[in-house]
């Protein structure tokens, strides 16, 4: 519900590659490419990261996600069938390769109300258990 999502600051970046600390053994980090990883920092410090990027290159869910809400275009690197599991799908690439399907990455301008909404739902149902 971070209000950070209602006017993201215009991107500073073409690309910006997000990595899961875990995940990215042999991960393509180009040079030039900002990046970092989703260890450390607040929220607000990893939101204004992805915000910074008009693209973003992410093999984390949560990456994803926020970017998505963020209205960028993302390109995902699934490593898991967790990234299945979205409501609103993103555009996949091998990790491997991802650098040549960079042109693919879309943006999902309708997932914030989705997912505001689906919060909102949870957030009630929890204040009910009361």
């Amino acid at each position: 519900m971070s209000p950070f999502f209602d006017a993201p600051p215009q991107p500073s970046h073409d690309v910006v590659l997000f990595t899961h600390d875990r995940k990215s053994d042999g991960l393509q980090k180009p040079d030039g490419i900002p990046s970092r990883g989703n260890h450390g920092g607040t929220l607000d410090e990893t939101l204004e990261f992805l915000a910074s990027g008009a693209t973003i290159v992410t093999n984390s869910y949560h990456g994803v996600y926020w970017g998505m809400c963020l209205g960028r275009r993302v390109l995902c690197l699934p490593y898991s069938s967790k990234f299945e599991g979205f409501l609103i799908p993103p555009v996949v690439a091998d990790p491997a390769n991802w650098l040549k399907d960079l042109f693919k990455a879309e943006s999902r301008p309708d997932i914030l109300p989705h997912a505001r909404s689906a919060n909102q739902v949870f957030y009630e149902m929890v204040m009910n258990l009361a």
